[in-house]
């Protein structure tokens, strides 16, 4: 997903190890980031956030081709808009999200069916 130095992930697993939550230390290090590594995951195709098959599908067949589109589409339209597009799908965008660092729930808000 994105590239890590080795020093930089001996300080990530250290952060763990001493008992600070894995994803705010994903978080933080997706922040630490320069636009041009944020740009570079940003473009990248949705394959690369290992969605289901079915998922995938839903949002290629809304037009959502990359991580970039989901954040545009979010903002502009509700994700669960998209017709056979339910809560649980929005929790594995949301996951897959989270495993690059993001906060979606923070900057997109769940929409009510």
């Amino acid at each position: 997903m994105f590239h890590i130095e080795a020093h930089e992930l001996h300080r990530v697993l250290e952060r763990v190890r001493l008992g600070h939550a894995p994803k705010q230390v994903i978080q933080d290090l997706f922040n630490s980031l320069s636009a041009k590594e944020k740009a570079k995951i940003f473009n990248q195709d949705l394959a690369e956030l290992n969605l289901s098959i079915r998922v995938h599908n839903l949002l290629k067949g809304a037009g959502i081709r990359t991580i970039r589109d989901i954040i545009v589409f979010s903002n502009t339209k509700k994700l669960c808009s998209i017709k056979w597009f339910g809560p649980k799908h929005l929790d594995e965008v949301f996951d897959a999200l989270e495993l690059l660092g993001m906060d979606p729930r923070h900057w997109m808000v769940k929409q009510a069916l």
